[in-house]
């Protein structure tokens, strides 16, 4: 949510006529997107670069007044998972996910069909 900084509060201001979205459409939960994206083909989401390097992206450090969701909650930092203690804990651990090597390609055959010879001593 790159809009909570600068210079993008300004840019996302000027081209919304001077005010933010509507709470409930303000990405402000990274369970609550995961889960409406599985759920609603047409709640489509970008998975912007930021989100790998970024870790002030979460964090409303400009204390914004983005507005009160339907259900009572006031928007600020984004919800994290529970894994993540901190943004800069969940941006190292999605940057890590891509470090991790592939899994080894499956069989070509089965592993019935392996001959097995053992050398009696």
């Amino acid at each position: 949510m790159k809009l909570k900084h600068e210079p993008f509060t300004t840019f996302f201001l000027n081209f919304q006529g001077g005010k933010f979205d509507h709470a409930d459409r303000t990405f402000s939960s990274v369970a609550r997107a995961w889960r409406n994206c599985q759920r609603d083909t047409s709640d489509v989401k970008e998975l912007i670069p930021e989100f790998y390097y970024l870790p002030e992206m979460f964090v409303n450090a400009n204390s914004y007044n983005l507005g009160v969701m339907e259900e009572g909650v006031m928007v600020s930092d984004v919800e994290l998972p529970p894994w993540a203690k901190s943004p800069e804990e969940f941006v190292r651990n999605n940057r890590l996910f891509f470090l991790l090597p592939e899994p080894p390609a499956p069989p070509t055959c089965p592993s019935s069909h392996i001959a097995v010879s053992a050398k009696v001593v």
